[in-house]
């Protein structure tokens, strides 16, 4: 189930960049075959948290939707806004760790899903150099995962994901490291859980919530 949410989360992703913006008007589909994806963002670097609504027809790849007529969603009462590239959402000032997106659609029925407390992580407050010839232990800051939740670590073009609970490390795999070239890096993190919503149309939906601690330089060496 995870590594099934965990692809669902990713292919939106990768549509919403490499498909071009067509866009249907959400009345003119069967409203029981709009698929909600929902994101709850927080960004330390910029310390802004991000509300976000995406609706396609009839499954995760399907056409985005704009929401009309009486149609709206928000989050905790506030009306998300619609974005140019097809996607709604409410920027707010610092720390959000959780909410409750709302959405109703043509016909009238609403569908509410509470977005599960975020959690907070960082890096370790020291200098990170890390060896490219072998895999390296990254311990992080913050709670252990609870079951659901991941750590991905971004380093380059490598992505490191711890996904087993109870842990508080992210293993860096000599095989990755072994593709970037030594020398000063940007590291990403984020601590993130993504799960079915609950209230749904028949075609479904997910909620990412998502933490992003400030980002550190780092030193690949050989």
């Amino acid at each position: 189930m995870r590594k099934t949410l965990f692809f669902t989360a990713f292919l939106l992703q990768t549509v919403f960049l490499f498909t071009s913006c067509v866009v249907e008007p959400s009345e003119s589909v069967d409203q029981d075959r709009i698929f909600t994806a929902y994101e709850l963002f927080y960004d330390k670097n910029e310390n802004k948290t991000y509300a976000k609504a995406t609706f396609r027809f009839g499954n995760v790849a399907g056409t985005l939707l704009q929401l009309g007529g009486t149609s709206e969603v928000k989050f905790n009462n506030d009306v998300l806004d619609y974005q140019s590239l097809g996607f709604y959402e409410k920027v707010y000032p610092g720390l959000v760790t959780s909410g409750t997106f709302t959405f109703k659609d043509a016909k009238g029925t609403v569908y509410t899903n509470v977005a599960p407390a975020m959690r907070a992580i960082d890096f370790p407050n020291t200098n990170l150099s890390v060896p490219r010839n072998a895999s390296f232990t990254l311990n992080f800051a913050g709670d252990p995962l609870a079951a659901g939740e991941n750590v991905g670590v971004l380093i380059g073009t490598e992505l490191f994901l711890q996904i087993n609970a109870n842990t508080s490390s992210v293993n860096l795999s000599s095989n990755q490291l072994a593709k970037l070239n030594p020398g000063p890096y940007t590291a990403v993190m984020d601590r993130y859980r993504i799960a079915d919503i609950s209230q749904k149309a028949s075609a479904g939906g997910v909620m990412t919530v998502k933490y992003r601690t400030g980002n550190k330089s780092i030193q690949i060496t050989n």
